[in-house]
């Protein structure tokens, strides 16, 4: 008991943080594309640019403030996998510069609702679905490890033969879990490691920054994980099978 309740803290520490990071880059992609949706209906209006990323604008005799930029929702972070900050920012400095107003668009049902530029920025979404899909995977199969801690497969309430059944199963998903789990670490890594190095090296290159061609270490060692797990696999179906499948045959065989 006290080997499951280490082992379940130790998925446990893998399951919020990697879980936590994948659930929160599925909701800001969630949210880009139904900001971005939603923004399709909105209204164009003038607005004087009062700050670096603020405006005032004025819509039904009031007068509303706002900050909001683009579709992502995490305010004032920049990045270099699109051009959305040389794009607008640079509209905003220039429009505040030559004191010209900018136009965004407006929520009709909410005026205090409003963004500069509705498009969905698809180079944030291609940079946020690695760790989506990846860190929130890690997140899952963590809970799902606790989970298959505390079942207890050999209830004693079922048939001998039953029990038996359960044991060869058992053993045959133990002697499975390490290529299981090579090819799960090959996914996730490459998972990240392939758009990561997509959105980098050319950004790098194209700035004179050579040293980003360290970034291509993690795809080839991606490649070197996931032909471990095909090579391990081939090895595990040359052989037919662990001992605790010809086990399990033997128990269905008698039955």
């Amino acid at each position: 008991m006290k080997q499951k309740v280490v082992a379940s803290l130790f998925a446990l520490f893998f399951a919020i943080p990697f879980g936590g990071i994948g659930l929160g880059a599925a909701y800001l992609m969630a949210a880009m594309i139904y900001d971005g949706a939603r923004a399709r209906d909105w209204v164009l209006v003038k607005a004087e640019v009062t700050g670096p990323e603020s405006y005032r604008y004025t819509i039904g005799g009031k007068t509303y403030e706002g900050s909001r930029l683009g579709t992502l929702r995490l305010g004032g972070v920049s990045s270099d996998v699109d051009d959305f900050d040389d794009r607008v920012t640079g509209v905003m400095a220039e429009s505040r510069v030559q004191k010209k107003p900018v136009t965004l668009f407006v929520n009709p049902d909410d005026p205090a609702e409003s963004i500069v530029d509705r498009e969905i920025r698809w180079g944030v979404m291609l940079f946020l679905a690695p760790f989506a899909l990846a860190f929130g995977a890690i997140g899952l199969g963590a809970l799902w490890l606790i989970r298959r801690l505390f079942i207890d497969e050999t209830d004693p309430k079922r048939s001998p033969k039953a029990q038996a059944r359960a044991k060869a199963h058992a053993a045959m998903s133990h002697g499975a879990s390490g290529a299981g789990g090579l090819w799960f670490f090959a996914i996730v890594w490459n998972a990240i490691s392939f758009p990561a190095a997509m959105i980098a090296i050319p950004q790098g290159i194209a700035d004179g920054e050579w040293g980003v061609l360290f970034v291509l270490l993690f795809p080839i060692i991606g490649i070197g994980v996931l032909w471990a797990a095909i090579s391990m696999t081939f090895e595990r179906l040359r052989r037919g099978g662990s001992p605790a499948a010809h086990q399990l045959n033997k128990q269905r065989r008698s039955t």
